[in-house]
């Protein structure tokens, strides 16, 4: 690197280092009033073959790195990602989720029973599931993990409910 180079480079360094602030709050608008645009460069940055060759040549160079990094970020922030699915998929807060445990003795609201399933990515039990109407969206109780896809397999229909029923008490044996 020659002389004036290198002074050229310091020099921006250190304009850098004085003006840091309002840079970043001038780029920082920029971008805010070019979300559109900025979208569109990174979309058609991502799709071009070079650089999703250079990530995948990345990710196998990097495969057990990326794992464990990937393993303690996911256990550093899942119950605050578990807080914002209920905000988003619910519209509940983790302290209204605790309330409905509490008050349903941390048991299933239709078969009384404690949940059994166990994570497969932890090995711990799992939570009870948010049962909700997918109509009006409206949080009914909390369900164990067997009770909910019954219910999902039954399609939330009253009346398929209904002829199971039948079907159980009447059936042949």
């Amino acid at each position: 690197m020659t002389a004036s180079l290198a002074k050229k480079k310091a020099k921006k360094k250190r304009y850098y280092e004085r003006h840091k602030t309002e840079i970043h709050k001038k780029n920082r608008t920029w971008a805010i009033n070019n979300v559109e645009r900025l979208r569109q460069y990174r979309k058609e940055y991502w799709a071009r073959p070079e650089i999703q060759a250079r990530r995948r040549q990345y990710y196998q160079d990097n495969k057990e790195h990326l794992k464990r990094r990937d393993r303690i970020h996911y256990y550093k922030t899942k119950d605050r990602h578990r807080e914002l699915q209920m905000a988003k998929r619910y519209n509940i807060s983790v302290e209204y989720y605790r309330e409905l445990f509490k008050k349903q003795n941390n048991l299933c609201a239709i078969c009384s029973n404690p949940e059994t399933a166990i994570d497969k990515r932890s090995g711990n039990l799992r939570y009870l599931a948010v049962d909700h109407c997918h109509k009006t969206g409206e949080v009914r109780g909390l369900l164990c993990q067997s009770c909910n896809q019954a219910i999902g397999m039954l399609k939330e229909n009253p009346i398929l409910f209904d002829r199971a029923k039948e079907y159980l008490l009447n059936g042949k044996h």
